[in-house]
């Protein structure tokens, strides 16, 4: 299908099943937007449209989650507000702790970031064989990743004896063998649940898009069994949930969706301590005309806001679904619109 883009920013559309089984396209419209002293102005290199997750360009895809998601997937029921950052140090004073935060809709979030720490038993530091954080090094600043939050997996002579499934990717989960001297601590969590023993499994800390084979997503998507790849594969499971499209932590999701002028406030996640930006106002739509019929036109939802404080940009995601036949019409023409509010 030839997508006709009229509007300043990347589109793109994919087939796809919708869940009742009919044949759709799934829609992506993306603007990346410089961040410039509070500004925000339509960016000159605009990130494209991606029809795959993209990794971070130091990593493998065993070793941390996802830097961007698939543009192309169906529309989400919420907006996933996403932020892509590193934490800065008050005064970029070497430290072993401190917190970095956002504010937005209401909403106040916060992480305590952390030096490199490993579990010690302090049997061999004279304590009795309890276990002990030790910290290693202070920092100045860390990269807020899926792979230093909390989570990860016990491995035993090469084999994995355990997994946090909320997070396989993470680091601190310690096996019941009592085996904990060494194991690395996660560098970033929530200040309301912070690790005391190895026993405490907190829920992880983390503002970036969460893949699809972590827990709280992967259980959306419903019973994918024999039975499902017999009767209904390829669509989705008949319990399938559509917030599995959702790749935000559930606490900075939001409905109904954003429309633009919301106020986000980042503070510890920039060299400069504070950072403030008001959302762009964009109105987005789909015109478009079955074979025969008069054109129609489909308001197009923001359902992704994802920040990158050091590279200076802000970037809003629009999706939109829609049948490729209605009424036994084929979809003739369909193009996509993009106006300043």
């Amino acid at each position: 299908m030839y997508l006709n883009n009229l509007s300043p920013f990347p589109a793109d559309c994919r087939p796809d099943l919708d869940l009742q089984g009919r044949v759709c396209l799934n829609l992506a419209l993306k603007a990346s937007f410089r961040l410039d002293n509070g500004l925000l102005l339509p960016a000159e290199r605009q990130l494209p449209i991606h029809d795959a997750p993209v990794l971070w360009p130091d990593t493998e895809p065993e070793q941390d989650g996802p830097r961007y998601e698939d543009d192309l997937t169906p529309p989400k029921l919420a907006t996933d507000l996403l932020i892509n950052a590193v934490a800065y140090a008050p005064g970029s004073q070497p430290l072993t702790q401190f917190e970095v935060g956002l504010r937005v809709a209401g909403r106040t979030e916060r992480l305590r970031v952390f030096g490199p720490r490993v579990w010690r038993q302090s049997a061999l530091l004279g304590g009795g064989g309890r276990a002990v954080i030790e910290t290693l090094a202070p920092i100045r600043h860390l990269p807020l990743r899926l792979a230093l939050a909390f989570g990860g997996e016990v491995r035993r002579e090469g084999t994995v004896q355990a997994l946090d499934a909320r997070n396989p990717y993470g680091r601190g989960w310690c096996g019941d063998d009592g085996q904990v001297d060494g194991v690395l601590l996660p560098q970033q969590e929530r200040p309301d649940t912070l690790i005391e023993t190895p026993h405490d499994h907190p829920v992880p800390g983390f503002w970036g898009g969460y893949p699809a084979d972590c827990l709280h997503r992967r259980k959306l998507f419903g019973t994918q069994d024999a039975e499902w790849l017999r009767l209904r594969a390829p669509r989705q499971a008949a319990d399938f949930d559509p917030y599995a499209y959702c790749t935000s932590d559930p606490s900075l999701r939001f409905s109904p969706h954003w429309q633009g002028g919301e106020h986000l406030t980042l503070w510890r996640l920039t060299p400069d301590g504070e950072c403030q930006v008001q959302i762009p106002r964009w109105h987005c739509w789909l015109q478009l005309r079955y074979a025969g019929a008069e054109p129609l036109r489909q308001r197009l939802k923001l359902d992704t806001v994802l920040v990158e404080p050091d590279e200076g940009r802000l970037c809003l995601t629009w999706r939109a679904q829609l049948l490729r036949w209605q009424h036994q019409r084929p979809l003739a023409e369909l193009s996509v619109m993009a106006e300043e509010a």
